[in-house]
């Protein structure tokens, strides 16, 4: 979620009648990136709230419900890396019902576009995402095939980090912070765009 803009996460139900519970809480950036592999570390929820929403609505339409994060947590979140679990309880005696979920969400305003070679040199650019502008002195932290990695953007908003030979595209992740700014990226998430995902030939 760009920081600059709505904080808001939408919601669509449909013939649910009871509230469902939704609770919001903060980690960090490791736990943001291995949260979603069954070995990975889970949020330790540093600040936690929960909230009732009402899912109500017309029979057999569907409801949208916006999840306004700052609302939620009755303050303008700062940038960083949280976790949004969603409670939907069963509407009948047998207990069946959606149950739970849960979506794992950043705030940033900076752009990281990373580049790794043949070599394993790892390349770094920090922009703004409002201004465009090159992002200095930031700091960052690589996991990396199982390693971390510490380094800062010089004045062009650049920085390079051999990566450990083990490491390839899908272990490589990038977070950014520091003077308010906040930026995370990791190599898998060109994901989805391929040639092929569009009938196209490379």
């Amino acid at each position: 979620l760009v920081s600059y803009l709505p904080r808001v996460y939408q919601l669509r139900t449909m013939n649910r009648t009871k509230p469902i519970e939704i609770t919001l809480c903060s980690g960090t950036f490791e736990q943001y990136i291995t949260s979603r592999r069954e070995d990975g570390t889970p949020f330790d929820c540093a600040f936690k709230v929960t909230k009732q929403f009402d899912p109500t609505g017309d029979l057999n339409k569907h409801k949208i419900i916006d999840l306004d994060l700052d609302s939620i947590a009755n303050k303008k979140l700062e940038n960083g890396f949280y976790q949004l679990s969603i409670n939907v309880p069963p509407e009948n005696e047998e207990g069946k019902g959606p149950g739970s979920f849960i979506r794992y969400l950043a705030i940033t305003d900076t752009a990281l576009t990373l580049k790794l070679d043949d070599a394993n040199k790892l390349l770094v650019w920090a922009t703004d995402m409002k201004t465009g502008e090159v992002a200095p002195n930031l700091s960052l932290q690589i996991l990396a095939g199982g390693k971390k990695l510490k380094g800062t953007t010089d004045k062009d908003g650049l920085a390079t980090f051999d990566i450990p030979v083990v490491a390839n595209e899908r272990t490589v992740s990038v977070s950014a912070f520091g003077n308010s700014h906040a930026g995370v990226a990791t190599m898998d998430w060109n994901d989805g765009i391929g040639a092929w995902n569009y009938n196209l030939q490379q």
